[in-house]
């Protein structure tokens, strides 16, 4: 499953991009692959696009690992450690 948004508010100022991708894992057929893509362009503010672009992606890039970390702390919560083959 493949999932494209964007972002409708501020487009004069700022273009958001992401794309989620669920799949099956070739290493394991019970696993299930996640990945996420995502791009910002930031315009009309002069010399500060770049500073605002890199303030943009750092807060993103920290509210993903801590999404993914709330989500590895349910999964060991409903299904216990995973177990060392």
């Amino acid at each position: 499953m493949a999932i494209r948004s964007h972002c409708l508010t501020w487009t004069q100022y700022a273009s958001m991009k992401e794309e989620s991708v669920f799949r099956e894992s070739m290493e394991n057929p019970n696993w299930t692959e996640f990945i996420q893509r995502g791009r910002i362009s930031i315009t009309g503010a002069g010399f500060l696009n770049c500073i605002l672009e890199t303030f943009a992606s750092t807060f993103l890039r920290q509210g993903a690992q801590k999404g993914i970390r709330i989500m590895e702390m349910l999964l060991k919560e409903q299904c216990g450690a995973p177990s060392a083959e």
